[in-house]
């Protein structure tokens, strides 16, 4: 009988859950090997301003469920420093890269106008210059190193936006790393986690250790750091990511 699979992890708590369960529910066993955590910017102040002149935004897009968090929680830091304050988003619209992103939203009561059916960032702006008319401005309060490509493809359309550095994500190898000599799968969720789990002589990875990666900026990351990625979801989220390894392993 074959042994059972193990699965490598870089992510935030959050996604560590999801991952957990998507590879249990296969028959695969998992190991975080680098933490990566949310940290606020300083130029977290500016979303502040934004958000007490809402009135200037026709749309609000997210990239990631960090950022629909972080949106949310700083709305009520505004309202704890601005006793009366309040916001109403009946007359803005949503835009969210992802369905994870879009049920995060949900969470907060609150639906996605715009989705793209594939979730990555190319296709998220190069709908949004179809969706938002002329005169309307969108806010993108977004992860500090996000793909350019959102904003070069925005303002190649002249597509007035917002955009705001909300949060970066740091990272810190467990003590789990050095099981990666056990390990059939490290799986990336995001350009950042590779960035971080890198940094630390972790470029070289056993041969035998297949690379699986959540969107193509992700991968990218990966190519650049690694020389090679072998997985990549077709869907860019992390039932895609279990699905693509479920369909690669031999049970």
């Amino acid at each position: 009988m074959r042994r059972q699979a193990l699965v490598g992890i870089t992510a935030t708590k959050t996604l560590q859950e999801k991952l957990v369960q998507g590879f249990s529910s296969i028959g695969m066993e998992t190991s975080v090997v680098c933490e990566m955590k949310i940290e606020k910017t300083k130029q977290i102040f500016l979303l502040k301003e934004a958000l007490k002149n809402l009135i200037d935004y026709q749309w609000i897009g997210f990239t990631s469920q960090n950022g629909v968090n972080l949106f949310f929680e700083v709305c009520e830091e505004v309202k704890k420093e601005n006793p009366g304050q309040s916001f109403s988003f009946k007359d803005v619209k949503f835009a969210v890269i992802g369905s994870g992103t879009k049920k995060k939203l949900e969470e907060y009561g609150y639906h996605a106008d715009f989705m793209p059916d594939s979730y990555t960032v190319v296709s998220f702006a190069e709908g949004l210059c179809e969706k938002i008319q002329k005169g309307e401005n969108i806010l993108l309060p977004r992860a500090a190193k996000g793909s350019p490509q959102l904003s070069e493809i925005l303002s190649l359309h002249h597509i007035s936006y917002a955009e705001i550095p909300i949060y970066d994500v740091v990272g810190i190898l467990t003590e789990n790393v050095h099981k990666l000599s056990e390990m059939d799968y490290l799986v990336f969720v995001s350009a950042q986690g590779v960035e971080a789990f890198s940094r630390n002589d972790t470029k070289q990875l056993p041969k035998q250790v297949k690379i699986a990666c959540i969107g193509e900026v992700t991968a990218e990351q990966a190519k650049k750091t690694f020389g090679r990625v072998d997985l990549v979801a077709k869907v860019n989220d992390v039932a895609g990511l279990v699905e693509i390894i479920s369909k690669d392993y031999k049970f």
